[in-house]
């Protein structure tokens, strides 16, 4: 009797606790370009058996940062495609599209969960039709959940440039998500084709805010731009500890070309309880261990009620309280 009363309860629930996942496949990184102003956009994503969920395509020149929604630049493809279609590509007519950078994301409307965004982990470089000069392209490699040392040591941000046709210099910025914000350091070289640069400072020397997000540009000998943000973000320092602040001084850090020479997808996400401590297992322990814990003393009932709850820890810092 008891499992039919915990199903009638669970049901109605669990109609409702569905989350679509969606990830692109390409781009990734940097070095997808269009080819006589085309391209294709690929992704994978969760079955949507009751046609739910549809994803229009969207893209931002220069990046998405990741305390604002991204730009909706240019909107290629279809309309609200079914999340359900099982073709998972679309083609990118980009003729008409200025040259540069672009990130593409997908807007996803579910008639439950409501709109959300879903950005791509790289970069589509769209190219002049004419065949001429290619722009840049610039990407960070650091996984977006990456920090610095506990220590207080420095940071080490990991770019990869993709200019087939020149030579440029990286500039880096960082932002606190409001109105705040310096360069880092600028004119940093990379080799003609592009590669890899590694790029390393110390947070505390950045003047006091909440936190940290990190914009990188590179530009070509020819003057062309690209400029994107880093997914993940740094700590803020507190005004009581913050340091010498002098972020805009270029000794502040210690650049590194990478042993290869120049060879070869969040947002930071909320804090709190995770699925595993959810009402739904302090229901089931309700329903049926309900009899059981009478019979037991107290101090039992307190034991077992704190094993069935979850102990939430606030956030320590950062954007995701």
């Amino acid at each position: 009797m008891r499992a039919v009363v915990l199903l009638a309860l669970l049901a109605p629930l669990a109609a409702r606790a569905h989350f679509f996942t969606f990830d692109f496949v390409t781009p990734s990184g940097v070095g997808v370009r269009t080819d006589g102003g085309f391209t294709a956009v690929q992704w994978v994503d969760s079955p949507d058996p009751t046609d739910l969920a549809d994803v229009t395509m969207f893209a931002a020149r220069n990046g998405i940062a990741p305390f604002t929604p991204g730009t909706k630049d240019v909107q290629f493809g279809p309309l609200a495609i079914p999340l359900s279609d099982p073709g998972n590509v679309v083609f990118w007519d980009a003729r008409a599209v200025a040259p540069g950078c672009y990130q593409p994301f997908a807007q996803m409307d579910d008639r439950v969960e409501g709109r959300s965004l879903r950005p791509s982990a790289g970069l589509i470089t769209v190219g002049p039709i004419d065949g001429g000069n290619l722009p840049p392209a610039i990407w960070v490699l650091n996984q977006d959940y990456e920090k610095p040392p506990l220590d207080g040591g420095n940071f080490a941000l990991r770019m990869r440039v993709d200019d087939p046709d020149d030579r440029g210099e990286i500039t880096l910025r960082w932002a606190d998500g409001a109105d705040g914000g310096g360069t880092l350091v600028q004119g940093l070289p990379i080799a003609d084709g592009g590669g890899t640069l590694t790029y390393a400072f110390n947070p505390r020397g950045l003047p006091p805010a909440g936190a940290y997000y990190l914009q990188v540009e590179v530009k070509g000998f020819d003057g062309q731009r690209c400029a994107t943000w880093w997914g993940g973000f740094l700590p803020g320092n507190a005004a009581a500890d913050a340091g010498d602040a002098d972020a805009g001084v270029e000794d502040a850090g210690v650049l590194d070309g990478g042993a290869d020479g120049g060879e070869n997808l969040t947002p930071p996400r909320g804090c709190g309880c995770g699925q595993s401590g959810s009402p739904l297992l302090l229901l089931a322990a309700l329903v049926f261990g309900w009899p059981h814990a009478r019979a037991r003393g107290s101090a039992r009932r307190a034991q077992s009620a704190t094993r069935a709850g979850c102990a939430c820890s606030p956030c320590s810092s950062g954007p995701c309280c």
